[in-house]
């Protein structure tokens, strides 16, 4: 991909970038978004970022739908110290650039950019990663608050190994053919069939 210009600002400030969800994903899908719904969270993150120390940009996905865009587009006038980020800049460059953490509520970015050495910190009880320990997790919104005030003391430190164990098994592990029928695929076509 084509390294656009310039995004994040040079200086020494701690660097959060918001992922956004497109509004019209069910919000529950997992039981345990620790908000209302994906705008609540995201009024959460806005209010936090007045007054913050911190640096605070938003994404959205690169497939984004346009009321999304249009929803986002609202929301970065409404919180002005949030700068919205081009969609399709690459992580590879917002790291380059010294970004720091992740925001999601539970995004496949929870995998996609320890590996980068960003830190990830979930807003859901039951987001994909939560049985590993690259991300983090908080149990609750006073925890979340807590960590979104802590960022300078969060350090975790990622083993690779894990990241890639979580990869295999969400993507790649599929039952044996072998192990209880002579093909899993087949008997399941043979179940449908009667």
């Amino acid at each position: 991909s084509k390294r656009m210009n310039r995004v994040l600002k040079q200086n020494k400030k701690i660097k959060i970038l918001i992922c956004t969800h497109e509004f019209h994903d069910s919000p529950h899908s997992t039981g345990g978004l620790l908000f209302p719904d994906f705008y609540e969270w995201l009024l959460f993150l806005g209010n936090k970022s007045k007054n913050s120390d911190y640096e605070w940009y938003i994404k959205n996905h690169p497939d984004c739908d346009n009321w999304t865009k249009k929803i986002i587009e609202k929301f970065v006038k409404k919180f002005p110290s949030i700068n919205l980020v081009n969609e399709k800049v690459s992580f590879l460059q917002l790291k380059d650039e010294g970004l720091n953490f992740v925001f999601t509520c539970h995004g496949t970015v929870g995998h996609e950019c320890p590996l980068l050495d960003i830190q990830v910190v979930n807003a859901d009880l039951n987001h994909p990663h939560i049985a590993y320990d690259f991300t983090w997790s908080p149990r609750s919104k006073a925890e979340y608050k807590n960590l979104i005030d802590n960022l300078p003391n969060l350090k975790k430190e990622l083993n690779p190994n894990e990241i890639y164990e979580f990869y295999y098994v969400r993507n790649k592990f599929d039952l044996k053919n072998d192990l209880i029928f002579k093909s899993y695929k087949d008997a399941k076509e043979e179940q449908k069939d009667k």
